[in-house]
């Protein structure tokens, strides 16, 4: 799939992927918290420094500029909004591959298990069981972590 890398093409992927975190993030914290309040974001592989670097993962093997750079960002916003609101866990999860166009098609093509997306929501739900990264505060106690897929 070959992706569009003209400004507007690559303004519109950041406008998605990473602006919507801001817009999404910012009204939410307006309305009334619960007493345990988070915040998921989904990122990607795609994004990932080590996914893109290490030669078993498939997004090293996959060229995605604008979307990858976009999901980069997306992983910089988690930590950076757990840093600014510290009542507020905030996390980020990676599906894996997924049955859409950029995944691989329909879901008869799709290359990874059944339930894949809703597992990996399960395991984003549950606190203090990381698949990957941790961001740490002083104390011990973690405040941004990014769960990527199997």
């Amino acid at each position: 799939m070959m992706q569009a890398l003209d400004g507007p093409s690559v303004l519109e992927v950041f406008d998605t992927n990473a602006v919507g975190i801001v817009r999404v993030t910012e009204a939410a914290l307006l309305l009334e918290q619960s007493e345990n309040p988070v915040v998921v974001n989904v990122s990607s592989a795609l994004g990932s420094f080590w996914a893109t670097h290490e030669a078993s993962r498939p997004a090293s093997h996959f060229v995605s500029i604008a979307y990858g750079a976009s999901k980069a960002a997306v992983s910089m916003l988690t930590v950076q909004y757990a840093h600014a609101h510290p009542q507020i866990r905030v996390n980020a999860v990676e599906p894996g591959i997924t049955a859409t166009q950029l995944g691989g098609g329909d879901p008869g093509s799709h290359p990874g298990p059944t339930g894949r997306r809703e597992r990996a929501g399960r395991r984003a739900a549950r606190p203090h069981q990381p698949r990957r990264h941790d961001w740490n505060l002083p104390g011990g106690r973690w405040r941004a972590r990014l769960v990527i897929g199997a």
